[in-house]
């Protein structure tokens, strides 16, 4: 009988062993998704200051043309 409860008890250090590897690997899929959430939002954020880059050039563009313009007219009269 003694030799039974030896297994036994082994088996239960193995079990919650393997538990706390399987919280590890839960924790660290948690932190893999919500860095991943992260870096999607950051991308998402980035295309979002890119396109008002894009819109303030050419706004700019449509100034630099109305300058030109108004420099123009003014060298006529």
């Amino acid at each position: 009988m003694g030799s039974k409860a030896k297994p036994q008890g082994g088996n239960i250090p193995k079990k919650a062993t393997s538990m706390q590897n399987l919280s590890s690997d839960m924790v660290s899929r948690i932190e893999y998704d919500e860095k991943e959430q992260e870096c999607i939002a950051k991308e998402e954020q980035l295309q979002i200051l890119q396109a008002k880059i894009r819109r303030l050039e050419h706004l700019l563009h449509l100034k630099d043309i109305r300058v030109d313009d108004l420099a123009e007219k003014l060298d006529q009269t």
